[in-house]
């Protein structure tokens, strides 16, 4: 048993060697700003400068590219068979099957970049942020708009989620106190109208009429505070929206803020009429600047500089520490079975 891990072990030190080897193109290595895996695991849809590559994820062969897209944003459908990004304009979100890369759809609405996007626990319905201070909810079969939010001032890193029930979708951000929180919307019937159309048209559609990203209704904002007021949260009082690293778990239960040198873990709780977010841990983390959530939601992984710790989401414990890249880290995920 022993021999067998160990050798486990050894080759997928070798295939992750292997990988990062062909990640070159003319000779000079590409910088990977953004990846995800894809298709069960088998693929990795990674982001370089001006453009996209879908790679296998044991050779390391890119499959199929985009050029000329802004990319940091893009995010991969829960089953893994598609993916969201932002066009060559960035106004624009563009749905591409990762088998074929044949573009399925096109969100169109935005008035100025969008920097992040999020698809429901089902995959049914996809929301996109923009710097023109709104989020949008589309529908993933046909790229129907279904709704409108106001969301100024959205933080960086991965700060838009949905609750594992779908009941809300979060925005982390920052008010114009410098206080961080969350703009929350309490959803409607999702479901029903991600359905809608799938089997079905609505009267305007059969009319004939298209549905233009204005037509849809405003969603009321409610703003949720991480720290009560008095307690004294801790943040750069210098520091920008942009510059406050979040990141949601995959379940859409925990929220980690990075800041002032330490790691804030908030527990989610969702219901059908509100939400909640409860401080459970915070532990230092010096210069962090990527944090990424375990597919099931037990480790968090934030990276410092050239290093990576990986700590337990109870207890906030250090589980171990990944070492060997020689540089700044500048992209980070895992594996759909979390064992990589």
């Amino acid at each position: 048993s022993t021999s067998s891990s160990t050798s486990s072990s050894s080759e997928q030190h070798r295939t992750t060697s292997r990988t990062r080897l062909e990640l070159t193109l003319a000779g000079s290595p590409l910088t990977a700003s953004s990846l995800q895996f894809a298709s069960g695991g088998r693929s990795l849809v990674v982001a370089f400068p001006h453009g996209l590559r879908v790679i296998d994820a044991i050779s390391g062969r890119t499959l199929h590219g985009l050029n000329r897209y802004w990319a940091d944003c893009f995010s991969v459908a829960p089953d893994g068979q598609q993916f969201a990004a932002p066009s060559g304009d960035k106004e624009d979100v563009e749905l591409w099957d990762v088998e074929t890369m044949k573009c399925v759809g096109k969100l169109e609405g935005h008035s100025d970049p969008v920097c992040c996007i999020a698809y429901s626990p089902d995959g049914r319905v996809v929301a996109t942020g923009s710097l023109d201070d709104t989020v949008r909810l589309w529908r993933a079969a046909d790229s129907k708009p279904l709704l409108r939010m106001h969301s100024p001032d959205i933080c960086g890193g991965n700060p838009l989620c949905f609750t594992y029930s779908g009941t809300h979708l979060l925005a982390a951000s920052m008010d114009d106190d410098r206080n961080i929180g969350l703009w929350r919307w309490n959803l409607p019937d999702m479901r029903l109208q991600a359905e809608l159309g799938e089997g079905q048209k609505s009267s305007k559609d059969q009319a004939g009429a298209s549905e233009s990203a204005d037509d849809v209704p405003d969603l009321p904002t409610s703003r949720l505070q991480l720290w009560p007021e008095g307690q004294g949260q801790p943040h750069d009082a210098d520091a920008d929206a942009d510059e406050i690293v979040t990141c949601f778990s995959p379940d859409g239960k925990h929220l980690s803020v990075a800041c002032d040198d330490e790691i804030h873990l908030f527990r989610i709780e969702a219901s059908a009429a509100d939400c909640s977010a409860t401080l459970v841990i915070t532990v230092p983390c010096e210069n962090c600047h990527l944090a990424r959530f375990s597919p099931d939601s037990r480790r968090l992984a934030l990276v410092e500089r050239n290093t990576v710790e990986i700590r337990d989401t109870v207890s906030g414990a250090l589980c171990f520490t990944l070492r060997g890249h020689h540089k700044f880290i500048r992209a980070i995920t895992f594996s759909p079975d979390g064992r990589q």
